[in-house]
């Protein structure tokens, strides 16, 4: 079962909430890619989103505001990322399939920065864990990189050099504090957002703490962590099925 819900006023304030029959394993909050910008949209996880809930799990496919929106706003994206998981307290009071269940934040691509980046953003809900999804997680080594580059520049407005503070409030890089409840996924032929972008960041984490997670997956794409039929989805879904239990 399949119900859009709103967290907030904005058109693109709504996320579509996916249902097992029975009691949920544990609830799956998502978020999309798409370099932060329209027309991408919460579509691109649908299919991952009915796979999990036909494998028992409760599903929270997030929309957000992006860029190329009328009125938006860089703070838009990931305010918008805070405020559909602090959202999850009324989900559990209007479902009691999930109304006790543990919470997992998790994201692909630009959706992956925001689900690293709520890891050190104060919550009304305690995720159990948090995963990247070949995310983005050093905005200013992405904007050193040519395919990568214009896609941050429009999110946050320019170079680190010219919004050196936008860029320490919004790249999880800046802000990584304490990842012990990461885990990252990253593809070794990934051509869209390339695992080297990340090196500055796990190294980093690594040395902060021994429960933080690096998989570098073989022969792995970007999109595959997306796809239903995937190893690399195979991995992800693993991972959760060793977190709820």
């Amino acid at each position: 079962m399949m119900i859009t819900e709103r967290y907030g006023s904005n058109d693109s304030q709504v996320g579509d909430l996916y249902l097992p029959k029975g009691q949920s394993v544990g609830l799956v909050c998502l978020f999309h890619g798409g370099f932060w910008r329209m027309p991408y949209d919460r579509k691109q996880m649908s299919p991952i989103s009915e796979d999990l809930a036909t494998s028992g799990y409760g599903v929270w496919n997030i929309e957000y505001r992006r860029v190329d929106e009328s009125d938006w706003n860089w703070k838009d994206t990931t305010s918008d990322a805070v405020l559909s998981i602090n959202h999850v307290q009324e989900l559990r009071k209007k479902y009691p399939s999930i109304s006790k269940v543990e919470v997992v934040v998790a994201g692909h691509s630009a959706g992956g920065h925001l689900a690293i980046l709520l890891s050190s953003e104060p919550l009304l809900v305690s995720p159990k864990r948090f995963i990247g999804l070949a995310p983005i997680l050093d905005l200013e080594i992405a904007y050193s990189n040519l395919k990568v580059k214009r896609f941050v520049e429009d999110f946050i407005g320019g170079s680190p050099q010219e919004y050196s503070e936008r860029y320490s409030k919004i790249s999880p890089y800046e802000k990584l504090k304490d990842p012990a409840k990461q885990t990252v996924f990253h593809g070794e032929r990934d051509e869209d957002v390339p695992a080297r972008l990340n090196i500055r960041y796990v190294e980093t984490a690594r040395k902060m703490s021994s429960d933080f997670e690096y998989y570098e997956i073989a022969e792995c794409e970007h999109m595959d962590f997306i796809d239903s039929s995937s190893k690399a989805y195979g991995e992800f879904k693993s991972k959760l099925g060793s977190i709820f239990t």
